[in-house]
């Protein structure tokens, strides 16, 4: 689960990590978002974001492949229309924390589990102010 080129192609990764970071600090709920849009030169492009009490919360909005958009880093907004561009295929009902979706999978959860301790050690005062 390692990629130098970080936000690029860690949506899904990313989203899965946040949502466990935002139930471990009291809020709950956040739900995976998946979809497909059709790029301009003709090849579909997925992309992964997280749902929490309608607001879209997406920290990988700003990979390579949507340069053209212009988005920064972070979006927390209750309509976007880049991600309304986007035909959902998958909307799950359960939570999005990676400790749940790799519940029946012991080795990602490991591996999940050592990375998102890796943040939790970079993050300066977790769980303060939020």
């Amino acid at each position: 689960m390692q990629n130098k080129q970080f936000p690029d192609g860690c949506c899904d990764d990313a989203s899965l990590l946040l949502a466990a970071f935002l139930t471990d600090n009291s809020i709950d709920g956040a739900r995976r978002v998946s979809g497909c849009i059709e790029e301009d030169r003709g090849d579909q492009t997925s992309h992964t974001w997280l749902e929490l009490n309608g607001l879209i919360i997406d920290i990988t909005a700003d990979q390579e492949l949507f340069a053209d958009r212009e988005l920064s880093g972070v979006l927390v907004l209750a309509d976007s229309g880049f991600h309304g561009a986007f035909t959902v295929d998958k909307r799950q009902t359960a939570l999005a924390d990676f400790r749940v979706f790799f519940k029946d999978d012991p080795m990602a959860l490991a591996a999940f589990q050592y990375n998102f301790d890796r943040i939790l050690q970079a993050l300066p005062l977790v769980g303060e102010g939020l």
